[in-house]
């Protein structure tokens, strides 16, 4: 759908667009306003707490580079079916 610059369109049906009034918009301001983050107080030591990295997962991850046959040929196969078809040039 085009729209022309007078606010008509060439929607189907031929309905003009409707107009908007000339309204004064008001600025908004910074004075006043202010940002409270109390809530994120409480959460950082728990973050502190939490480990960058899963160790169930690195140790899968490590056991898997030890593994020769790690991908198999199927799942190289698979995986180069997905990148053939989501891929794009």
């Amino acid at each position: 759908m085009r729209l022309n610059s007078i606010g008509e369109s060439n929607a189907p049906g031929g309905s003009p667009a409707p107009r908007r009034a000339n309204a004064a918009v008001a600025k908004p301001t910074l004075e006043g306003d202010q940002l409270t983050l109390s809530g994120s107080d409480a959460l950082n030591p728990t973050l502190g707490q939490t480990p960058t990295a899963r160790a169930e997962k690195v140790a899968q991850a490590k056991a898997l580079l030890q593994d020769s046959s790690y991908p198999s040929a199927a799942q190289v196969g698979q995986i180069a079916e997905l990148l053939a078809k989501n891929l794009r040039p």
